[in-house]
């Protein structure tokens, strides 16, 4: 079981990415978790954080066919978390989209949004906390 204090430790660093991570008020997150919701689009995502990759590499790397890797990255897209970040041909010289993450985290900030708490910096680069706050955490994907 993870106590309160392991909660509220510091990330670690060497497992976050870099760059600055998108942060999405907790109002709207739905869309993002109903995305994020299948286990292969997750695996997907997973595969893309490593290197941009084509829907063939993809689908075999998650265990599945080109159309339904396709499909999941539709669904990606719409939701705003893949983008194609270029082209390749394949050795039959087809011209193939390479996608990668549109960011490299996101964070979830579950702050009010009446006090507009999402108006601040990412939670990566807000200041420690003050007494009686937590220390926010980015959260990226495991391995």
């Amino acid at each position: 079981m993870v106590s309160i204090d392991q909660l509220n430790d510091p990330p670690d660093t060497d497992r976050l990415p870099a760059g600055t991570p998108d942060v999405v008020p907790l109002d709207e997150a739905g869309r993002l978790l109903e995305t994020l919701s299948s286990d292969k689009r997750r695996a997907i995502l997973h595969v893309l954080g490593e290197e941009p990759t084509n829907a063939a590499d993809l689908a075999e790397c998650v265990g599945t066919s080109v159309q339904n890797v396709a499909y999941h990255i539709r669904k990606l897209r719409a939701a705003g978390l893949v983008e194609v970040v270029g082209t390749h041909y394949s050795s039959k010289g087809l011209e193939m989209d390479l996608y990668a993450p549109t960011s490299p985290a996101i964070v979830i900030d579950v702050g009010d949004p009446e006090q507009g708490s999402t108006d601040g910096p990412p939670a990566s680069t807000r200041p420690g906390p003050t007494a009686g706050e937590t220390t926010p955490r980015t959260v990226a994907p495991d391995g």
